[in-house]
C-alpha cells in the first residue's frame, strides 16, 4: 500500500411492495459519556498513557507536558496561527499503514506528495481548519515522546466544543484495539397478519457492518460509518420489501465514505436479495467508495473493504 498521506441503523418494514434506500453523510454516535469533554480533562488522560501499558495502545507515544498560551484574542491573531500550523518544520503525523505511523516534518509530507505527482495534502487540511478554527478558542503546546524523541504540536481547544479540536500529532493517533469493524446477520420472523394468498408471516433477513471505534488521543471520534440492510421474505418467500442504509461521519483531518446497493433481487417477483457495500476512511486524502456495475471501488489510498451478501427466506 502506498504510504497513506497524513491521513440505526435499521428501516424496517413500512408496507410490503416498498423499497427503501439512505446514504447519509451525517452520523453522530459518540454518546460515550466516559470520554473527558474539556481539554484540561484530556490532557490528563493522555498524560496516563504514559504507563508501559498504556503506551502499547498508541505504539509508544507519550505526552510530556504541555503549556496553556492564552486565547486567541483578534483576526489577525487566528490567521497568523493558521500559518504558523503549516510551516515546512510542523511536526506532523504520517501513516505507513492503517495503524502504524511515523513523525515528520511538513516538508516530508509535500515532499512525498510532490515525488508521487499528487497535490499537498496539507492545503486541504488548512482549508478545513480555517473553517474551525475561532476567535475566542484556547491555544495550547503540547510536547510529545515517540521512539525516544522529541516532538511538538499546536492544540486549539474550546470546552465549549468539546475540548481539543485539534493538533498535528494527538488528533491523528488512533487508539489501537478500538477501530475494528462489526459485522452481524439475523434472521426473523416478523409478526403480520396472513391472508389467504399468503403461506404465512413476513421474514425479515437483516445485515448490519458498523465500526464506531475511530477515537483519537482526545477520546475524539474521527470517523464512523455504519452500513445496513433488511431484507423481507412474504410466506411464499417472495421479497416483498428491502430498506437500506449507508451512514458516514468524519473529523477534520480525516475522510469516511459508505455506501449500499442492489445487485439483483426484484421486489415481488424474486425469491433473494443481493447486495453490496463498501466502506473507506483515511487522513486527509479525499476517499471514495464508488460502484463498478457490480460492486464498489475503493479509492486509492484509503482504508477499507467492500463485500456482497445474500438475503433469502
Amino acid at each position: 500500500m502506498e504510504l497513506l498521506l497524513l491521513f440505526i441503523v435499521n428501516l424496517f418494514l413500512v408496507s410490503c411492495n416498498a423499497d427503501v434506500f439512505l446514504d447519509s453523510e451525517s452520523l453522530h454516535s459518540n454518546e460515550n459519556a466516559s470520554f473527558p469533554t474539556t481539554w484540561q480533562e484530556q490532557l490528563r488522560c493522555a498524560k496516563n498513557y504514559n504507563s508501559s501499558t498504556a503506551r502499547s495502545a498508541i505504539n509508544g507515544l507519550a505526552l510530556v507536558r504541555h503549556s496553556y498560551n492564552g486565547k486567541i484574542n483578534t483576526e489577525n491573531q487566528r490567521s497568523e496561527l493558521l500559518e504558523q500550523l503549516f510551516v515546512d518544520n510542523a511536526d506532523i503525523v504520517m501513516y505507513s499503514d492503517s495503524l502504524n505511523f511515523e513523525i515528520v516534518s511538513l516538508k516530508i509530507i509535500r515532499q512525498k506528495a510532490q515525488s508521487m505527482g499528487v497535490d499537498d495534502p496539507s492545503k486541504t487540511l488548512k482549508l478545513q481548519l480555517d473553517s474551525i478554527i475561532k476567535v475566542g478558542m484556547d491555544i495550547l503546546e503540547l510536547e510529545w515522546c515517540y521512539k525516544g524523541k522529541t516532538y511538538y504540536s499546536t492544540a486549539i481547544a474550546s470546552n465549549e466544543q468539546g475540548g481539543i479540536l485539534y493538533d498535528h500529532i494527538g488528533h491523528m493517533i488512533i487508539m489501537s484495539g478500538n477501530h475494528e469493524s462489526r459485522a452481524r446477520e439475523i434472521k426473523s420472523d416478523v409478526k403480520a397478519i396472513k391472508t389467504r394468498s399468503e403461506g404465512g408471516g413476513v421474514t425479515e433477513r437483516s445485515f448490519v457492518l458498523q465500526n464506531d471505534g475511530g477515537y483519537n488521543i482526545w477520546g475524539n471520534l474521527v470517523w464512523e460509518y455504519t452500513i445496513s440492510c433488511s431484507s423481507f421474505f412474504d410466506g411464499n418467500g417472495i421479497l416483498c420489501n428491502r430498506s437500506m442504509l449507508a451512514l458516514h461521519d468524519s473529523a477534520v483531518g480525516w475522510s469516511c465514505d459508505a455506501k449500499i446497493q442492489t445487485i439483483n433481487g426484484e421486489l415481488g417477483s424474486s425469491k433473494f436479495h443481493e447486495f453490496a457495500w463498501g466502506h473507506a476512511h483515511a487522513y486527509v486524502l479525499s476517499v471514495s467508495v464508488e460502484w463498478n456495475g457490480v460492486g464498489f471501488t475503493i479509492s486509492g489510498g484509503a482504508t477499507g473493504a467492500s463485500g456482497s451478501i445474500v438475503h433469502s427466506r
